[in-house]
């Protein structure tokens, strides 16, 4: 993390950090360069995103934590806002 930086991120617990996610439930793995798509998003979220963390499935669906280089903080989507990048 950047020092000084704004960052909606949290510290992981220690009874939880050695979690282990499963990843069959996840589409996508980390790593995957991803887009990101909201209708809320600014011109910086139309870029490439990388996929950073895998969360724990809210209900049903598969989460993830994504950043952009270009800002400071990073994106915690649900599977269905994010789509792989085309080459």
């Amino acid at each position: 993390m950047i020092q000084g930086s704004y960052s909606n991120t949290k510290a992981a617990h220690p009874a939880t950090a050695s979690r282990e996610v499963p990843m069959s439930n996840h589409q996508f793995k980390l790593g995957d360069v991803v887009e990101f798509a909201s209708l809320f998003a600014s011109k910086a979220a139309t870029s490439s995103y990388e996929v950073i963390r895998l969360l724990p499935s809210e209900g049903q669906e598969p989460a993830y934590r994504i950043k952009n280089k270009a800002e400071q903080y990073e994106r915690a989507v649900k599977e269905h806002e994010i789509s792989r990048v085309r080459a």
